[in-house]
């Protein structure tokens, strides 16, 4: 078995890299977490119908009345999930700044489906008041990643590019997230025109 190699992006921005010599990719994924040890137990897994729902009806209670009106939202927004396999993926960042810009909004919401029926109900802003932001670092077996967004993360790397680069992966196992880190800053939110939010 080879021993673990990390390749830290960061390190070899604009350098040509020889994809062989690794066995993981350190990234980063970007979230809202009420509990810590439910990520140390279960790692990171894609949405699923029961537990979306569940999550749905304990957060958005607190803000929204109608069982039924969430549940509606839910199902509608559900159907249209259906339509993007992608959807059910856990994704993750080649780079944390990019977690801190245009993408920052997993920080400011968290979950883009939670956020979407959040939208659909009115209370969307509340979500800033769930639980706290935080930056995921993980390590990630380069053979858990489909060769298509291996290549696109190369490219990335080899070329410098100041552009942020996602991918999927099924699922992060909670021994490949290796640190949680609290983000205690202002940043700008991208789904409300810029404007500052704490975080």
């Amino acid at each position: 078995m080879k021993e673990k190699s990390v390749l830290i992006p960061w390190k070899y921005f604009g350098k040509k890299i020889n994809i062989s010599d690794f066995t993981h990719i350190r990234v980063y994924h970007a979230c809202r977490i009420e509990d810590i040890g439910e990520y140390q137990i279960n790692g990171l897994q894609p949405v699923n119908e029961t537990t979306a729902l569940a999550n749905a009806l304990r957060i958005l209670g607190r803000f929204e009345k109608s069982k039924q009106r969430i549940e509606s939202k839910f199902r509608e927004r559900w159907i249209v999930a259906n339509e993007d396999p992608l959807r059910f993926k856990v994704w993750l960042g080649l780079k944390k700044s990019e977690l801190l810009g245009d993408s920052c909004h997993y920080l400011i919401y968290g979950s883009e489906f939670l956020n979407n029926v959040a939208l659909d109900l009115g209370c969307r802003h509340m979500l800033k008041t769930v639980g706290h932001a935080y930056i995921l670092t993980c390590e990630i077996p380069l053979k858990n990643i489909l060769p298509s967004w291996l290549e696109d993360l190369c490219y990335h790397i080899e070329n410098g590019c100041e552009c942020g680069c996602g991918f999927s992966v099924d699922r992060v196992l909670p021994e490949e997230i290796i640190k949680f880190e609290i983000q205690n800053r202002i940043v700008e939110d991208p789904l409300e025109g810029y404007s500052k939010v704490k975080l």
